[in-house]
């Protein structure tokens, strides 16, 4: 998250071709204030919201396992996914591969998302429909992206987000 936010993999790419320039490419986003949703309500998810206390997040919730009152006790408010997708300005995936999650981002959910929202996701790359993302991100449903896991892993070299300079890449570390 704070990678993509900070434009980390752009602004060092810059630096190393030869182009000092602090402010013209400042970051596009800011955590402060925003809303982060979180997809799936696991232990993973729960360190999260206290890595970004200090930020003053709205923290929206949604896990069909996990009650209510357990989110509220940890700084969350639950929420459906439909509901969560349309409010978030960050989305982080957290939750497991099981058949009910294969491609629960599809294009359906990437176009519920605000323009200007980031995807994150760290759970595992067929949550995601690639191909859905791929065009959400081409077509700016979404503005940008921090991806630790791919479907397939590791992707082919010719995989258009390898040439996006919006979307981070870490080999699932």
């Amino acid at each position: 998250l704070f990678s993509v936010v900070r434009q980390c993999a752009v602004q060092d790419r810059l630096v190393k071709q030869g182009t000092w320039e602090r402010y013209g490419g400042c970051p596009r986003w800011s955590l402060h204030g925003r809303a982060l949703g979180l997809v799936g309500f696991g232990l993973i998810a729960r360190l999260v919201i206290k890595k970004l206390g200090g930020y003053e997040m709205d923290v929206l919730a949604y896990d069909p396992f996990v009650d209510e009152e357990t989110m509220q006790s940890a700084g969350a408010r639950k929420m459906e996914l439909d509901e969560l997708l349309k409010a978030s300005d960050f989305v982080s995936l957290h939750c497991p591969l099981v058949d009910s999650t294969r491609h629960l981002m599809g294009e359906e959910q990437f176009r519920m998302m605000k323009e200007r929202s980031i995807l994150i996701n760290t759970s595992r790359g067929p949550v995601v429909d690639e191909q859905a993302m791929i065009r959400a991100l081409s077509e700016e449903w979404i503005s940008a992206a921090g991806l630790d896991v791919l479907d397939p892993e590791p992707p082919s070299a010719d995989n258009p987000l390898l040439k996006m300079d919006q979307v981070v890449i870490t080999p699932h570390i």
